[in-house]
């Protein structure tokens, strides 16, 4: 995706990413192409926010395998 903000190549942690505002800038980070590691307090939390966002991703082209615990 080329866009103003490529992130593309980038390594992105942000703490808190299994809710709220956290995950709501892992979405947007890894829209823009960086990989985002999520972390949060509750692990099966973590997994499930990385499946629905690899989900997502997935359907879209270049997209997928961008999430990890």
């Amino acid at each position: 995706m080329k866009t103003i903000f490529d992130l593309t190549g980038k390594i992105a942690v942000i703490t808190g990413s299994s809710k709220g505002i956290g995950r709501a800038m892992a979405e947007e980070v890894a829209r823009h192409g960086a990989t985002v590691i999520i972390s949060s307090r509750k692990a099966d939390m973590c997994e499930r926010v990385a499946a629905e966002i690899n989900r997502e991703l997935s359907n879209q082209a270049g997209g997928g395998g961008r999430y990890t615990r």
